[in-house]
């Protein structure tokens, strides 16, 4: 007690310290903790009523009549006249269905073992969702019934809905009011497949079933083929980002195993080189379908092949001659890009082009390069001669005497004063001696990509899956020069066969100020999409009804089982020009959450580089009264961006007193009357907040004096 004086304290002497920071708190440590799960507002897991995976299970399993529910709550899902075999139970391994549960169409069912209002509780608001492949090639059907009033989605594709997949549900503000519902169609599937409906239905057991129903007899109605992989309900109406929150901590999506790429090409994995193409057969290799793609007319070297460089060693490329190898003079070896010297004659050029001969110019240009030199020792170097922009009558030389990476100018036309000898531009090396070990490397402008000329590359292959719906994805840079205000291409990748059909052609006609491009979906063109990215290295996808994230329109073409790269089809005259560093390619329109979790599953890359999922998380030493962001939870935003967190406290007497952040800085506090504003800047992911509000103190006033023993006892 005497650790305290006796004489009395004014309260803005007092700092911090006393308030204990763990005393109550608004939210949990991230949920993931130990788990390796992804975060999850802990007020939002709560709502989770169900959830259902069924990967991992086998037709051999002792509880394989059961799938298990996710969450505490018991919720599990019943398997009612299942035989438990190819077609009627688990799908196999080394099948399209691995992982899946498949019905036989008959009068197998996949129902809740509790009654919706057992599941649901007093809340009558709910989401439902489920991950199902259709098997029947059917006109109509009933999906995600639930209840007895027969809240369901209603799948309808006047071509059949066989080999089509869908994410798919609904959300009700009221399971007891009719008509209350609103689809959620735009997480995976084609998104003009299904509806939801809340029409009165007598006679229908008062239970969830994923598809179909049950009557009020228990009898199976209504059932098809259909292959379904899990989902959830929650109790409550839930946000987008709340849907993918939940798919994301339940891993239901599974990427790469029940979501997963049709074809995927990667440049860099593959480990494909100028050197080694022809092991390869001159094919880019698909990873996960074996639909290799055929590569045609690649030269292999310069800007033709893998990388992409300016110029070419070598006789008759950039520059015209080259000395002959393993002679008195000379003894090197040889690449388009590299050459190894292992013996020089300083007397002689070893690449060179005449600018000038015999009273006559050559007009050549050669553009500017990156040089890496090395194995250079005291007294050797590498001359380049080269004709300067600044001086158009005269050779200017670079000398370089030690290893390192040089920048090569360009060489403009000659343009001679006066009558001269023959004038060349090129590489000279200068030994001390005989003794050498110089490597000379041009160095890429473009790396582990495959890059085509624009001229007559292309890529084909055949054989593929026809498609009803997808998604291609492609990280690629368009090569052609800001200089060029418009072009005839070809595209990345195309589906059209024939005019007017294929799934799709992604990007073409492109247009370079500003810059867009023309797309197209089951043969509908959707012309000059905005598209700032077109000459950067950058992700670009399309779905059947998008183009990075912006609307576009399909027609009613038909697939074929071709694909093209670099071109529109067999026999076109348009070619692209651009580097390639991987392409996917989906059976089904994915949303960019579940694209994003695709490219980082096959460590891809992201579609947002250099940006920062906004995703905090707040935790408060007292409860607040409720809490809004200037940006949405779950929105990427460009690193160093600044936020707006707005806070209103449970008393207008209350006080922020201090906030602090691992991944927010230079944070600032406004505000007074029980209403704040946090300002900062976002720096990494997931932003961890914690702030401090001021209330037993705030209410005693500033200048109120507490005796020693009034503070021992709030300590």
């Amino acid at each position: 007690m005497n650790a305290i004086g006796l004489n009395p304290i004014k309260l803005d002497a007092i700092g911090l310290d006393p308030i204990r920071m763990n005393a109550i708190r608004l939210g949990v440590p991230v949920a993931s903790s130990g788990s390796g799960r992804p975060y999850i507002d802990p007020e939002l897991l709560s709502h989770v009523k169900m959830a259902i995976s069924t990967w991992g299970k086998t037709n051999d399993d002792p509880d394989r009549a059961v799938l298990k529910d996710l969450t505490p709550n018991g919720n599990d899902m019943r398997l009612l006249n299942f035989g438990f075999t190819e077609g009627s139970g688990y799908g196999l391994p080394g099948t399209d269905f691995e992982g899946w549960l498949c019905t036989d169409g008959v009068d197998d069912m996949i129902v809740s073992e509790k009654t919706v209002d057992e599941m649901i509780g007093d809340s009558k608001e709910c989401t439902v969702i489920s991950i199902i492949n259709y098997i029947s090639d059917i006109g109509s059907d009933h999906v995600n019934v639930l209840g007895k009033r027969f809240i369901r989605n209603n799948m309808f594709e006047r071509n059949g809905l066989n080999g089509k997949y869908y994410i798919c549900g609904y959300t009700s503000p009221s399971i007891n009011e009719i008509g209350n519902v609103t689809v959620v169609n735009d997480i995976l599937g084609d998104k003009n497949d299904f509806t939801a409906s809340y029409p009165t239905a007598a006679g229908v057991a008062d239970y969830f079933s994923v598809i179909g129903y049950l009557d009020t007899n228990n009898v199976p109605r209504k059932c098809v083929k259909i292959a379904y992989a899990g989902g959830f309900i929650a109790n409550k109406v839930l946000t987008t980002d709340e849907i993918n929150q939940i798919i994301a901590y339940y891993n239901l999506d599974r990427p790469g195993q029940i979501i997963k790429p049709q074809l995927y090409y990667n440049i860099k994995k593959q480990g494909i080189t100028n050197e080694n193409h022809a092991e390869f057969n001159d094919q880019l290799i698909d990873f996960v379908g074996g639909h290799n793609i055929q590569l045609n007319n690649i030269g292999w070297e310069g800007e033709s092949g893998i990388n992409s460089y300016p110029v070419v060693f070598g006789a008759n490329k950039t520059w015209d001659k080259m000395a002959s190898s393993n002679n008195t003079d000379f003894i090197f070896e040889l690449t388009g890009n590299s050459i190894h010297l292992t013996k020089a004659n300083d007397n002689l050029a070893l690449l060179f082009t005449y600018v000038y001969k015999d009273g006559t110019v050559n007009e050549v240009s050669i553009p500017t390069f990156k040089l890496k030199v090395t194995g250079l020792k005291e007294g050797q170097n590498v001359v380049y001669n080269y004709v300067s922009e600044d001086n158009v009558s005269d050779i200017t030389s670079i000398r370089i005497t030690e290893d390192g990476e040089y920048v090569c100018p360009k060489s403009t036309i000659f343009v001679p004063a006066e009558i001269l000898s023959n004038v060349w531009i090129g590489f000279k090396v200068n030994p001390e001696n005989i003794d050498l070990d110089i490597t000379i490397e041009v160095l890429p402008t473009i790396e582990h990509a495959l890059s085509l000329d624009g001229i007559n590359d292309f890529g084909k292959v055949t054989g593929l899956p026809v498609l009803k719906d997808y998604t291609v994805v492609a990280k690629r840079k368009w090569l052609y020069g800001d200089s060029v205000t418009s072009a005839e291409t070809g595209s990345i990748v195309s589906k059209s066969k024939v005019g007017n059909n294929g799934a799709f052609i992604l990007e073409q006609t492109l247009n370079r100020n500003p810059s867009r491009s023309s797309t197209f979906s089951f043969g509908t063109i959707n012309s000059l999409m905005s598209n700032d990215k077109l000459n950067e290295e950058s992700f670009t996808y399309q779905t059947k009804y998008s183009y990075n994230g912006n609307p576009i329109q399909a027609g009613a073409g038909i697939d074929s089982d071709s694909m093209w790269l670099g071109t529109i089809r067999d026999g076109d005259s348009r070619f692209s020009k651009l580097a390639l560093w991987s392409l996917m390619l989906f059976p089904y329109s994915l949303s960019e959450f579940l694209l994003e979790r695709q490219l980082r599953k096959y460590k891809a890359g992201t579609l947002y580089p250099d940006m920062i999922e906004f995703r905090p998380i707040v935790k408060s030493n007292i409860p607040y009264s409720s809490i809004s962001y200037s940006v949405n939870p779950g929105v990427y935003v460009t690193e160093g961006s600044t936020v707006t967190i707005t806070i209103t406290l449970s008393n207008a007497s209350d006080k922020l007193v201090g906030v602090s952040s691992n991944a927010i800085s230079d944070i600032s506090i406004s505000g007074d009357n029980g209403t704040y504003e946090i300002t900062g800047k976002v720096t990494k992911s997931p932003q961890k907040i914690s702030i401090v509000i001021s209330s037993y103190l705030t209410m005693l006033g500033n200048d109120t004096l507490i005796s020693n023993e009034t503070l021992i006892k709030n300590e």
